[in-house]
C-alpha cells in the first residue's frame, strides 16, 4: 500500500510540474503576442531625409503618420517634425532643422491647429490615442505656405 501512494504521489507531482510549465509557456507566448499587437502604430515607413528631400510640396498636400516619441522629416528634407506623449488629444510638437537646431520651440497642439513655419504649413488631422499599448500616432498634412 505504501508503495502505491509512493507511485501516485509522484504522478501528482508530476502532472502538477507539467501543468504548471504549460501556464507559464502559455502566459509567456500570450504576453509576447499581446505586446506585438498591442505596439503597433502605423504601418507606413518614416521617410529619410532624403526621401523627404526627393518629395514634392504640392498643394495637394503630403500626409504624415508620426508615432508618439517619434520624428519624421518634413517635405523638403530640411526640417524634421518631433512628437512628445500624446495625452487628452494634445500633443507637444517642435521642429528642428537639419543640423538639429530648434525652429520652433516646442508647442502644444491639438486636432485641427495649424503651425506655420519656413514655407509650409502643417495642420494636425488627427491624433490617435489608443488606451492600450504604445501605437499612438499623429497624422498631420502639410502644404506650401499660402
Amino acid at each position: 500500500m505504501s508503495r502505491h501512494r509512493t507511485i501516485i504521489g509522484w504522478t501528482i507531482a508530476g502532472v502538477a510540474i507539467v501543468a504548471a510549465a504549460a501556464v507559464v509557456w502559455a502566459v509567456v507566448g500570450i504576453r509576447s503576442r499581446t505586446e506585438d499587437l498591442l505596439g503597433r502604430g502605423p504601418a507606413a515607413p518614416v521617410p529619410s531625409a532624403n526621401d523627404a528631400a526627393a518629395t514634392p510640396l504640392t498643394s495637394s498636400g503630403v500626409l504624415l503618420t508620426i508615432k508618439q516619441r517619434s520624428n519624421a522629416w518634413l517635405p523638403g528634407g530640411k526640417l524634421k517634425l518631433h512628437l512628445d506623449d500624446i495625452t487628452g488629444q494634445q500633443v507637444i510638437v517642435s521642429v528642428t532643422d537639419d543640423t538639429g537646431r530648434v525652429t520652433l520651440a516646442p508647442k502644444s497642439v491639438k486636432q485641427g491647429d495649424r503651425i506655420s513655419i519656413s514655407d509650409m504649413e502643417i495642420t494636425v488631422v488627427r491624433l490617435e490615442n489608443l488606451l492600450v499599448g504604445s501605437g499612438d500616432f499623429g497624422e498631420f498634412e502639410v502644404k506650401p505656405k499660402q
